[in-house]
C-alpha cells in the first residue's frame, strides 16, 4: 500500500502489535465515521475558533485517526499549512512546521499522547503556537535574507561593464524560477541561446550560482560514494583528510606545494596563543562587566553585554593564507564554538530562552574561516572539513535537533588562489630576439660525466620557462586573525627547482625591497602577515616556519617588520620545535611565532 492511501487493515503506533502498542488508532469499521466527523469540523464556522487554534486541533485529530498505513505524519503536517492558506491566514504555503516538530520530536509525541489519554489540549496548543511563532519568524528572516541577496546580486551584476542587460534579465527570471533549462530561459527572456549562455557564464563567474555539471564517475566510484554517504560521519576526525591528501599527492607535486600537514597538537600550540587567548581575554572582560550589571540589578544591560560579545564572536574572521586541507581553520572553529557555548549558557542563566537565542540568527559557522590554497583538491577538502566540524559540534551539543536550512552553504570562504601573486595568465616566456620559447634545465634529470664519472645535470633535458602576465602582490581578504603553516620549500636552488625560474623571478620583482632574495619562501607569508598586524588591519598573526627564521636574511625580514613608526612585537615564540618525520622533506625543526601590534612582552616557549 502506498503512503497516503487509506488503510484497509489495523495499524498502531509503537510496539510490535496492537497488544503492546503505545497507541492504537480507530479500527477499520469506524474509519469512515471519524473521517466524516473530522471533515465536518474542518469546514464548520459556528464555533468561531481562530484559524491557528483550529489548525492545531485538526492536526491532533488527524494524527489520532491515522487513516493511512504510511505517510500520516507528512500529510498531517502539510494539512496545517494548507488549511491556513484556505482560511486566508497565509497567502503562500511558507509555514514549514516539520523542522520544528522534528527538532522537538520527543515532546511532540508526548503531548499528542497526553491529549489522547487525558485531554490536555491547552498544553498541546501552547506547544503548537510556540512552534508556529518560531517557524514564522524563521520564514520571515529567510525571506528577508533572500530579498537582500537578490539586491546584492543585482548590484554586483550592474557593476560589470559588458552584457549587464542580458545578465540582469536572466537573473530576474531565475529569482522566480530557480530550476530552469536553457531552452526555457531562451523562450521566457526573449534572448538568443548564445546570449543566455554568456549571461549564465557571467553569473557563475560572479559566484551567484554554482555549476551543476556532474562529475564523470564510474559505477564503482558511485558505489564507493554511496558507501561513504552511509557511514557515520558524526564520529570522523576531520583532521585525517590532510594526511590522506598528502599521501595521495605525487612526491614532486608535494614538494612544489610545500604540502606537509600539521598534527593536531602542533596546530593547537599555535592557534591558542594566536586567537583563542585574545578572544577569551575579551570574554573575561565582558564577564566582569556582566557581573557588575547583575549586582546592580540591571539584568537587561547584562543580557545586552553578553549579546554584544556573542555578535562580535560570530563576526570574527580567521584567515589561513595557505590552508591546505583546513586543519588550522577547523581547530579555530572548534575552539570558537566551545566559547560560543559558554556565552549561550551565560545568556540562558540571565533569563534568555533557547527560542530567543536561536531567533537571533547569529552563530559561529564556516563563513568566518577564510582560506587560500593553490591545490584545488585541498581547497575543496578544507571546505568539507569545516562543514563536518560545524555539523559535528551542532549534533554534539543539540542532540538530534536539525541545523538551519540550507544545512550546507557555499560561502566562497575557501578560494583556490596563489596567496602571494596575482596575475592574468601563465604563458611561455619568449626570447626577445626570435620569439622562441625560453627553456631551462628541468633541475631533475642528471647524467654521468664522461670526464669525472660523477653525476652532473643533463642540460639536454629542458623545460619551458613560464611568464606571469600583469603580476602584482596578492591582497588578502579582510580578517581579524591570521594563522597557518605556509609551504616549506626553502630558498635558492630548491626554490628554483620546485617553483621554476619564471615564478621565482616574478615573485622577487613583486616583493623587491620588502623580502630579500636570499630569504626562505615562508618569509613572504610572514612579511605580509606582520605588515597587516602592525598596520592595525589584523589583531594578531601566528605562522609556522622553519627554524631558520633566526638566520641572516630571514631575521632581517623579522626585524624590519617589527620596527618603524608602527612597531610590532612577538607575543609568542617557539624558536625550535620538532616536526613530524617524513621521508619526503618534512623532517625539519620548525619555529612558531605570533606577531602582535605595538611594543610589548612576549612568551618564549
Amino acid at each position: 500500500m502506498n503512503p497516503g492511501e487509506f488503510r484497509r487493515s489495523q495499524n498502531w503506533v509503537g510496539g510490535t502489535r496492537p497488544g503492546n502498542a503505545l497507541y492504537v488508532p480507530p479500527p477499520i469499521n469506524e474509519l469512515n465515521g471519524v473521517l466524516d466527523a473530522f471533515e465536518h469540523f474542518m469546514h464548520e464556522e459556528v464555533s468561531g475558533l481562530p484559524p491557528l487554534i483550529k489548525a492545531g486541533l485538526l492536526h491532533v485529530q488527524f494524527e489520532t485517526i491515522h487513516p493511512f498505513l504510511g505517510g500520516n505524519g507528512r500529510v498531517g503536517r502539510l494539512l496545517i499549512t494548507l488549511y491556513l492558506c484556505v482560511r486566508g491566514v497565509l497567502h503562500k504555503p511558507l509555514l514549514y512546521l516539520s523542522l520544528y516538530l522534528k527538532t522537538h520530536r520527543a515532546e511532540y509525541y508526548r503531548l499528542l499522547q497526553e491529549v489522547r489519554e487525558r485531554g490536555e489540549w491547552e498544553i498541546w496548543l501552547a506547544f503548537f503556537l510556540e512552534g508556529v511563532a518560531e517557524t514564522a519568524n524563521q520564514a520571515f528572516d529567510a525571506a528577508t535574507r533572500i530579498v537582500d541577496l537578490f539586491r546584492r546580486d543585482r548590484d554586483r551584476i550592474a557593476e560589470q561593464g559588458e552584457r549587464v542587460g542580458s545578465a540582469l534579465r536572466v537573473h530576474d527570471f531565475l529569482q522566480q524560477n530557480p530550476l530552469v533549462t536553457g531552452n526555457r530561459l531562451v523562450q521566457q527572456t526573449g534572448l538568443s541561446a548564445p546570449t543566455v549562455n554568456l549571461a549564465l557564464a557571467d553569473l557563475e563567474a560572479l559566484g551567484i550560482f554554482e555549476s551543476t555539471k556532474a562529475l564523470p564517475l564510474t559505477r564503482d566510484q558511485l558505489g564507493l560514494l554511496i558507501e561513504a554517504a552511509d557511514s557515520r560521519w558524526r564520529d570522523v576526525e576531520p583532521a585525517i583528510f590532510g594526511t590522506l591528501l598528502e599521501r595521495a599527492l605525487d612526491p614532486n607535486e608535494r614538494h612544489a606545494l610545500g604540502a606537509h600537514y600539521t598534527p593536531r597538537a602542533y596546530v593547537e600550540r599555535l592557534v591558542i596563543p594566536t586567537l583563542v587567548e585574545p578572544i577569551r581575554d575579551n570574554w573575561r572582560n565582558a564577564q566582569a562587566v556582566i557581573t557588575q550589571q547583575v549586582n546592580a540589578g540591571n539584568q537587561a544591560a547584562a543580557i545586552e553585554t553578553a549579546q554584544a560579545f556573542h555578535r562580535q564572536l560570530c563576526s570574527t574572521r580567521v584567515l589561513d593564507p595557505a590552508c591546505g586541507s583546513g586543519n588550522f581553520l577547523y581547530v579555530a572553529l572548534e575552539h570558537m564554538k566551545r566559547l560560543e557555548g559558554e556565552v549561550l549558557e551565560t545568556l540562558q542563566a540571565l533569563g534568555e530562552t533557547q527560542q530567543a537565542l536561536e531567533h537571533t540568527g547569529f552563530t559561529v559557522d564556516p563563513h568566518q574561516f577564510l582560506g587560500m590554497e593553490l591545490n584545488p583538491h585541498a581547497a575543496v577538502i578544507a571546505d568539507l572539513v569545516l562543514w563536518i566540524g560545524y555539523l559535528q559540534w551542532h549534533f554534539r551539543t543539540r542532540g538530534d535537533a536539525q541545523p538551519p536550512i540550507p544545512v550546507i552553504r557555499n560561502f566562497h570562504n575557501i578560494v583556490e588562489a596563489d596567496a602571494l601573486l596575482k596575475y592574468d595568465e601563465i604563458i611561455p616566456a619568449l626570447n626577445d630576439s626570435d620569439g622562441s620559447p625560453i627553456t631551462e634545465w628541468d633541475r631533475v634529470t642528471f647524467t654521468i660525466s664522461k670526464i669525472t664519472g660523477r653525476k652532473i645535470p643533463d642540460l639536454t633535458v629542458r623545460k619551458t620557462v613560464l611568464a606571469y602576465t600583469e603580476p602584482e602582490r596578492r591582497e588578502w581578504p579582510a580578517c581579524d586573525f591570521i594563522v597557518g603553516n605556509p609551504p616549506f620549500i626553502g630558498k635558492g636552488e630548491k626554490l628554483l627547482k620546485d617553483l621554476g625560474d619564471g615564478y621565482v623571478k616574478t615573485l622577487r620583482r613583486a616583493y623587491k625591497g620588502l623580502v630579500p632574495d636570499g630569504s626562505d619562501f615562508v618569509m613572504y607569508w610572514w612579511k605580509k602577515a606582520a605588515a597587516l598586524v602592525v598596520s592595525g588591519s589584523v589583531r594578531q598573526a601566528g605562522l609556522i616556519s622553519t627554524n631558520s627564521i633566526s638566520q641572516k636574511f630571514n631575521s632581517r625580514v623579522v626585524a624590519e617588520a617589527l620596527s618603524g613608526d608602527s612597531p610590532g612585537h612577538l607575543a609568542f615564540a617557539i624558536p625550535d620545535h620538532p616536526w613530524i618525520d617524513s621521508k619526503d622533506g618534512a623532517a625539519v625543526r620548525i619555529a612558531m611565532t605570533v606577531v602582535a601590534p605595538g611594543v610589548g612582552e612576549g612568551i618564549f616557549g
